[in-house]
């Protein structure tokens, strides 16, 4: 045990004499970096008065902070530079006579902005030259006298949009100034059933369901506002009341119909193979309240076969098909006598058919049994 705590005291004998005395110098740690403090936000105030946009950093050193303002990199403006030591800003050429009336200023790394105006409404954002570390704030201005009326913008202007059914719809109502008001949307008749909050409606899909009136109601400022707006959803839609019709040969008549419904009211044609029909002596088209009518008199075999009513209006089409086919009449017998043979008969009938028939079935039997 000894002569280990003799040998690491000479160990440390002989590096004390090594660096000469001296204890080995450690580098230098690198101090932190500049870090931005401060988080987005909008910024409402009034006509003529001041704001003030935070831009809190830390350890910002020798490095600067700039303003610039514009909503996208290519419209963005340098407004100043603020340097981390001296804390001078910096105004750039087109901002130098705001700065030399007072109109923009700054407390320490934060932007100042008096006597407010419409023109300086926007975006501003606070970069910091290091790891591109910014934050953008936004800054709106209500004149006083009319932020005691909220005056609303709406979408689209006309208040009355048409679309094609499954297309999107958007309807909006807002104000451009402060206080934003609260919008609740509903449909006409609906009142209790809110189908959204904020300025926009948004259907991804509009159905022919969809269309009525929807009410834009807002509150804010002095009173309450509301408008509404009219959708128009354009559709066509058809069926067949009966897609097989059996003409009965006693009548050689038949009368089809088919339901149509659509926006804007669409037009209805029959059609065959042979093309379109028209009306005359054999084929009667009439309409009643989304009911269309073809009427055939006088039914031959060549009017057997398939029917199409065709809608459409100028934006939708459809069709529904219906099959026309005939049975024949009840068999009516003309004579039934006994051969020479005691059980053998003659039996003649008739039968009447649009079309001619190849099968007959004859069923018989003892009388009263």
């Amino acid at each position: 045990m000894l002569t280990f705590i003799l040998v690491s005291a000479l160990l440390l004998t002989v590096e004390g004499q090594s660096n000469g005395g001296r204890q080995a110098a450690r580098p230098a740690e690198r101090p932190p970096g500049p870090r931005l403090l401060t988080t987005a936000g909008r910024y409402h105030a009034y006509r003529g008065e001041s704001v003030k946009l935070p831009c809190a950093v830390s350890n910002l050193g020798r490095r600067s902070v700039f303003w610039l303002k514009g909503d996208n990199l290519q419209s963005r403006e340098l407004v100043m530079q603020i340097h981390g030591i001296r804390r001078r800003p910096v105004a750039m050429r087109q901002f130098l006579q705001d700065v030399r009336s007072g109109k923009l200023s700054t407390e320490g790394t934060n932007l100042i902005i008096n006597n407010l105006s419409a023109e300086d409404i926007g975006t501003y954002t606070c970069t910091v030259a290091w790891a591109g570390q910014s934050v953008t704030h936004v800054l709106e201005v209500t004149d006083t006298e009319s932020a005691e009326k909220v005056v609303m913008e709406y979408f689209p202007p006309s208040k009355n949009t048409t679309v094609a059914e499954g297309s999107s719809v958007t309807f909006a109502c807002r104000t451009p100034g402060f206080p934003q008001p609260s919008v609740t949307w509903y449909r006409e008749g609906a009142e209790d059933q809110v189908l959204q909050m904020g300025p926009v409606l948004q259907l991804d899909e509009a159905w022919r369901q969809d269309a009525g009136r929807y009410v834009c109601a807002t509150s804010g400022g002095a009173e309450q506002q509301g408008t509404t707006f009219t959708l128009h959803v354009q559709y066509v839609s058809v069926r067949a009341a009966e897609e097989r019709i059996e003409v009965r040969t006693e009548d050689r008549r038949a009368r089809l119909t088919c339901y149509v419904e659509g926006y804007p009211a669409p037009q209805v044609s029959w059609y065959r193979s042979t093309g379109q029909i028209a009306e005359g002596p054999k084929h009667r088209i009439s309409a009643a309240t989304g009911q269309y009518h073809l009427e055939i008199e006088q039914i031959t075999p060549e009017d057997l076969g398939e029917y199409q009513c065709y809608v459409h209006n100028g934006v939708s089409r459809d069709l529904a098909t219906v099959t026309l086919s005939a049975i024949p009449g009840q068999a009516r017998v003309l004579e039934a006598k006994q051969t020479q043979h005691p059980k053998t008969y003659n039996v003649t009938w008739t039968v009447e058919s649009v079309v001619p028939l190849r099968l007959y079935i004859m069923e018989y039997g003892k009388v009263g049994l």
